[in-house]
């Protein structure tokens, strides 16, 4: 599941990207048509002095590179709606689940280090119910280090078909 951290970095990077794209695509694309109109309009300026090649090559490479800057933006939105949508997904997949409170005891924590940057690490807890079944959850920090192997408990999750979400562990003490 998409956690609410990292719907609202996604957000945070998409928004830049966007905001860089316009800003780009913007500065290309509009100073070559102010200097092409600025040619066409004013003939005898410093402008139109410009040797023929190097005045469409510069044009060029400017064009080109607003052209991209704005396809950067069309990316950061369309990436932007797809994040969005996988969210909504899966939080209309969590509202609709079916809580559970049954009694377990937890059989292991795996803790998977990121290696990149933009990933954060995950934690697995693992739980055993008393009429033989095991479950695997994805848990946060706090939940993963609160939670002691082979302790027993209450365990409250939510079940939507093969979605599972860990809810909380209240151990018997």
């Amino acid at each position: 599941m998409i956690t609410q951290a990292e719907y609202r970095s996604a957000i945070r990077r998409y928004r830049a990207l966007f905001c860089y794209g316009i800003f780009v695509g913007v500065l290309f694309v509009g100073i070559p048509i102010v200097v092409l109109i600025h040619i066409f309009y004013f003939p005898d300026s410093l402008a139109a002095t410009l040797s023929y090649n190097i005045r469409n090559v510069a044009i060029g490479i400017w064009v080109m590179t607003g052209v991209g800057a704005l396809g950067i933006s069309i990316r950061a939105i369309y990436g932007l709606l797809v994040k969005m949508a996988a969210y909504k997904r899966e939080a209309a997949i969590y509202f609709n689940a079916i809580e559970h409170r049954i009694h377990a005891y937890v059989v292991s924590k795996m803790h998977q280090q990121s290696i990149g940057a933009d990933e954060e690490d995950k934690y697995h807890a693992a739980f055993d119910f008393f009429d033989g079944q095991r479950k695997s959850f994805i848990v946060n920090a706090s939940q993963y280090n609160s939670l002691i192997e082979k302790e027993t408990g209450l365990l409250i999750y939510k079940q939507n078909g093969m979605h599972l979400f860990f809810g909380d562990f209240h151990p018997q003490r």
